[in-house]
């Protein structure tokens, strides 16, 4: 390598070959620069084809120019997915004849045949087809013409360059613009074509073989006065002629053809003394090598171009490699930053690289080439660069990493510590409207409080999920009290702002638009790389928030980031950008500028230093519902239902666990390290479901998910039993069962219990509770001895009053009182104390709350209870800029067979009515339970025999009586009322969609909806609702649904398809109530928390608790108990609650053994204060919240 030569002051930019970025270098990824050439001469009398973008779907893209990669696109989807643009307008003096615009374009060559409708002025002009044919032509009926002339492809080998569409008069207006729309057909393919918001084509294409070429020049001494020239030179310069100066010695060069280039020789009187050599074409001066005869590397930044020069000496021959790069942008926006306050300031580059666990390929694949393609070569980067700097985006990669490497623990300690590197604060980057409030708080305890715990100290505040477009309501404030100040997000506008929740915890949170924006042009030549640092932070200082405080120097972000991109060294970037201080005018005359100076720094380090350098952030506040929702819970409904269910029975386990611990005075039987590794395992799964080899991470995700699960119904039965032990029940009242009650208010629902009896014992049962009273009890699934006794039975009740977080003591009695018979046929019309159900062909017809006589159901268009189908084509997750909706082709529904209901069970708890019929691909068959004295109805669903076919998915209806009803639902720590609590507007970068408007929904335990008469609330067992009328758009009626699955396909190019057959399982609760969702929380939440039984326990013979009994005891039905558990760090108890009334106020509460000592914590359990907390007495003291807040505290009992 030649050592570079500092020769003039002017001299600040140096490029070598090496700097020249991979892709280039690939096998047809280099620009046909003869096609381009001649395309330049053409385009002379063209109109720019783009002027203004009017719809279509965002994004950055690599294209034939290194200053361009702003695009919009269309694709072969639903055949709605359209683009529409104005080109520049026709010139006013036209004066007739055809015309031609052209515009920056690619597409697809890798998606088969795939049609696109081309409008001009709203009329059908064109049909052309992604193909292998890459430089297509086709012709409209009245003379129009549309080509595409590729310049080069991409790394996918898609191809890459210009579209040019010639117009006759008769489509023409003097002055006016043309509006062209492209639409891809519904092909349900992702087959898509792409225009560049480049308004500058035709002067682009008009100078730029005016500052762009390559030039091998070679200088010979023929005689004591004379050098021979020679000049090597494109193919396309053949024909043409070129000047030059010797100092001052004048020659011309004549350009001839060579093979693949041209070549051009003479002479001129002069010698190796000469001072400099110049070039001109067309009189204007391209490039000086100077000094001449003398060796070095240099590049110099003219008005127009870059011109980089090479030279070599070898006896009596000089050489000299010169290099053009046409570049105005570059000093556009150099020159403006130069002018701008941001002159002194610096701009601070964030390096990282995005990791799903698995999607590129399979989970342990990815593992190692993180390992060994991005940790270890940052290792060895950090090691030998004390500069360097580096963000890991979550706490797994650590845990991976030192899994692999357990020597290097200490090593990568010391770069945390050193701010070397930066490590977000959560064990992965979820989905946060799948997981539960305490699945999501546990990333921080698996995230930041084990790395503080592990590395020394470290103390992780940034919170890192760049790629899922979607957050949770109290996302900001479960960051907050976990010690996280900061959010790293993207897939948002471009900004630096506080999100607020709802309570008045922020976070400060960076967007850089997409994650990946600045990775591509960051990696491109140095020019190109240059002119993108400079845009970028000038974008940044034009943004109307951006107001720095009086006496600070302005601070802008950069961001390297990409799909497993690997450990990046800017240091070359970064130098050569900070020698820039000067540029050579056209005249050759040195001018001065300044720039700001561009650092590497981690995400923490750089928003330290921009929140106290800008003034008054913009802020948001509340959800912004999630994109990409159909890639977990309709297309992975089995894994999910895991997931859900595991959420509510770890903090059951744990409940009850800690609960036993207190009886016992010991935490000798608390399972801490079995809770953990459940926690592991419950939220290990991250957003990367399904991609390459995604069977193999989608197999994995589910079984993490039913470890987690079955662990954690271990758990739970090992504590019930042993609480059940210390009861003093009473065995000559009967076997005693007690019912436990998990949630934090006294509840009446549903149990159902399994009991065996020995033979001769029983022909039927009693039931009574702990005072004597009988109880109801309804007998099914009965097993019978020999004698015809009952050897075996599964008993439902209604237990009433069940204590909040407690239990209460029933007892079953042997009976010979025979059985009620069946009733084998019923009517249409079923009725129990509070509603009466009328029964229609495939579902319910109405359901009228007795108590008011609200008939809540309108069943014109579906009917209470039915699934319907439609197809779904989408990929769940993917680049599109909103929810990939249903439509109604091959619509069907239970209601278009016959099939008739079934009375199966009848009995003094409640009717079970059953029907079972076709759908398409499926059978339904659905249950339908009415309790005869509680305000419940149950559905039991069951999607049989699917076949799978892709592209189809399947709802549950519930078409309520009310228009434009207030819809609300669960989320992790509060609720959501569609269209009060999103953030406002659109999203940003490529989601235009207004917040409020997208549907469906992800949500927790239930969805509801009220108006000024009534309101209802639905309980569900999947994670995605919606409530818009999917067939009708413009039907106002508010119609509960909950997906129950969808069969798509993975978004990535090799990824897997989503089928789901076989048979699925579903379960919905419904609840009628006075107005306001308030009135129905408790009960969505109950139906998917079981009341819990343990039958005739083993009596401990210190047995002493009631029969009746509320370990903590909640005072206000408002304030819901999230979790009770051992502290992680001492023998204490933590308690988590939460508001959910939106009213300040103090939370009562009564423990079953006297409380010596509390605390305020944060969420991470580390001590805040214990001087807020009041205790009324030993067993009672009162703690403070306010509205909406989430709150920890420590309890010390023994």
């Amino acid at each position: 390598m030649r050592t570079i030569n500092f020769l003039k002051p002017v001299v600040f930019f140096f490029f070598l070959s090496f700097l020249m970025t991979f892709h280039l270098l690939v096998k047809g990824q280099i620009l046909d620069q003869k096609k381009e050439y001649q395309l330049s001469f053409q385009a002379k009398n063209y109109v720019d084809g783009f002027s203004k973008k009017l719809k279509g779907e965002e994004l950055n893209y690599s294209c034939v120019r290194d200053d361009v990669s702003e695009a919009f696109l269309t694709r072969a989807t639903d055949g709605k997915m359209d683009i529409v643009w104005e080109t520049k307008a026709v010139p006013s003096d036209w004066k007739g004849g055809s015309i031609s615009f052209i515009w920056l374009s690619s597409y697809n060559l890798n998606a088969g045949d795939m049609p696109f409708d081309v409008y001009i002025n709203d009329v059908l002009k064109f049909t052309f087809s992604d193909s292998k044919n890459e430089n297509w032509k086709v012709a409209s009926p009245d003379g129009g013409e549309l080509s595409n002339v590729t310049l080069k492809h991409d790394i996918h080998n898609d191809a890459q360059g210009y579209t040019i569409l010639t117009c006759p008069s008769s489509w023409i207006t003097s002055g006016k613009s043309l509006k062209i729309r492209i639409t891809g057909r519904a092909k349900s393919s992702n087959a898509w074509y792409m225009v560049f918001k480049a308004a500058d084509v035709v002067s682009y294409l008009n100078e730029i073989y005016q500052y762009k070429g390559w030039y091998n020049l070679t200088f010979d001494q023929t005689a004591k006065n004379k050098l021979k020239i020679t000049v090597a030179a494109p193919a396309y310069l053949i024909g043409s002629k070129k000047n030059f100066a010797l100092d001052r010695r004048k020659g011309e060069l004549v350009f001839k053809e060579n093979g693949d280039e041209s070549i051009a020789t003479s002479e001129v009187i002069g010698s190796f003394k000469a001072k400099y050599f110049t070039f001109f074409s067309d009189n204007k001066k391209i490039f000086v090598i100077d000094p001449f005869n003398t060796e070095y590397n240099k590049s110099e930044l003219h008005s127009k171009s870059m011109v980089q020069v090479v030279t070599a000496k070898n006896g009596d021959t000089f050489t000299a490699s010169v290099k053009l790069s046409y570049t105005p942008s570059l000093q556009t926006n150099l020159f403006g930053l130069s002018g701008s306050p941001m002159n002194k300031g610096k701009i601070l580059l964030m390096n990282s690289s995005h990791q799903d666990i698995a999607w590129m390929d399979s989970p342990e694949k990815c593992i190692i080439e993180r390992d060994t393609m991005l940790l270890a070569p940052l290792f060895n980067q950090a090691a030998k660069n004390p500069g360097y700097r580096f963000d890991i985006e979550d706490v797994l990669m650590v845990r991976e990493f030192i899994g692999r490497h357990p020597e290097r623990k200490a090593e990568l300690s010391k770069f945390l510590k050193d701010g070397i590197f930066s490590c977000g604060s959560t064990y992965q980057m979820p989905y946060e409207e799948m997981y539960s409030g305490e699945s999501l708080l546990r990333q921080f305890y698996l995230g930041a409080r084990w790395l503080k715990k592990e590395m020394d100290g470290y103390q992780a505040v940034t919170y890192w999920n760049v790629d899922v477009p979607g957050r949770t309501l109290q996302m900001p404030q479960i960051m907050k009290k976990s010690g996280t100040k900061y959010l790293v997000l993207s897939r948002q506008e471009k900004g630096i702002f506080n999100w607020y929740s709802p309570d008045s915890s922020y976070v400060t949170t960076y967007s850089p638009g997409h994650y990946g924006d600045d990775y591509g042009s960051l990696n491109k030549e140095m020019n190109a790389a240059a002119d993108y640092v400079a845009k970028s932070a000038l974008s940044w200082i034009k943004k109307p928030s951006y107001a720095v405080a009086k006496g600070k120097d302005p601070v802008v972000p950069l961001l390297s980031d990409n799909d497993m991109s690997p450990a990046k060294d800017y240091s070359g970037l970064i130098d050569r950008w900070n020698s820039i201080n000067s540029y050579l005018d056209e005249k050759g005359g040195l001018k001065q500028m300044q720039l700001p100076k561009l650092a590497l720094t981690t995400s923490t380090q750089f928003l330290d230093e921009y929140t106290s350098v800008v003034k008054d952030l913009p802020s948001i506040k509340g959800e912004r519902p999630a994109v990409w929702l159909y890639i977990h819970g309709p297309t992975h409904q089995k894994a999910i239902k895991a997931s859900r269910e595991g959420d509510n029975m770890i903090t059951t386990a744990e409940k009850f666990s800690a609960i036993r611990a207190m009886i016992e005075k010991s935490f000798r039987n608390y399972p801490e390290r079995r809770l953990e590794t459940a926690w592991e395992s419950k939220i290990y799964p991250d957003h990367g479901w399904g991609g390459k080899n995604g069977d193999i991470t989608d197999a994995l995700f589910e079984s993490k998910y039913q470890f987690a699960l079955s662990e954690a119904k271990q758990m739970t039965e090992n504590a019930l039993n042993g609480i059940a032990s210390y009861i003093n029940t009473d065995s000559k009242k009967g076997i005693p069962v007690v019912v436990f009650n998990s949630l934090s208010w006294k509840r009446s629902n549903p149990v159902t219990m399994d009991i065996n009896f020995k033979e001769g014992e029983a022909r039927n049962i009693q039931l009574v509770d702990a005072d004597g009273g009988i109880v109801d009890a309804q007998m099914r699934k009965v097993g019978l001895h020999p004698d015809g006794s009952l050897k075996r039975a599964s008993i439902c009740f209604i237990a009433i009053d069940v204590p909040s977080m407690g239990y209460k003591t029933f007892y079953v009695k042997p009976s010979d009182k025979p059985a009620v018979g069946l009733e084998k046929q019923i009517g249409k019309v079923a009725e129990s104390d509070f509603y009466r159900v009328e029964f229609a062909n495939g579902g319910i017809k109405q359901i009228t709350d007795k108590e008011n006589g609200t008939q809540l159901l309108e069943t014109g268009k579906l009917l209470g209870g039915e699934v319907f189908t439609m197809k779904s084509v989408g990929t769940g997750a993917g680049e599109f800029s909103d929810i990939q909706h249903p439509t109604m082709e091959h619509f069907d529904k239970t209601s278009n067979y016959s099939s008739k209901w079934q009375l199966v069970e009848r009995g003094p708890v409640y009717s079970a009515y059953k029907v079972r019929g076709p759908i398409r691909g499926a059978e339904v068959e659905e249950t339908v339970i009415i309790y005869n004295h509680l305000k419940q109805i149950d559905f039991e669903v069951s999607l049989l025999n699917w076949t799978g076919e892709i592209y189809r998915e399947f709802r549950f209806a519930m078409p309520l009586n009310m228009q434009k009803g207030q819809v609300v639902y669960e989320v992790p720590y509060g609720t959501v009322e569609v269209g009060k609590d999103e953030i406002a507007g659109a999203a940003g970068e490529r989601y235009t969609t207004i917040c409020k408007d997208i549907h469906p929904r992800g949500i927790m335990n239930w969805i509801g909806a009220s108006n000024d008469h009534f309101g209802v609330t639905l309980s569900s067992s999947v994670a995605v609702a919606d409530y818009i009328d999917p067939t009708d758009s413009l039907n106002h009626q508010t119609i509960l649904q909950p997906l129950m699955m969808a069969a798509r396909r993975s978004c990535h190019w090799e990824g897997n398809l989503y089928p789901q057959t076989g048979n699925h399982y579903f379960k919905f609760s419904l609840f009628s109530h006075a107005k306001g969702w308030l009135n129905g929380n408790d009960k969505g939440i109950e139906a998917n928390n079981d009341l819990l039984t343990i039958v005739d326990p083993v009596k401990a013979q210190n047995a002493s608790l009631k029969e009746s009994l509320s370990f903590f005891d909640n005072a206000n039905k408002n304030v819901i108990i999230s979790t009770i558990k051992k502290c992680e760090d001492d023998e204490t108890i933590v308690l988590r609650y939460y508001d959910i009334s939106g009213k300040n106020g103090q939370l009562q509460m009564r423990t079953f053994i006297p409380c010596t000592e509390i605390q305020n914590t944060n969420m991470l359990e580390e001590v805040i204060s214990s001087s807020l907390l009041k205790k009324v007495n030993s067993s009672v003291f009162l703690l403070p919240f306010t509205h909406q807040s989430i709150e920890t505290c420590k309890l010390k009992f023994f």
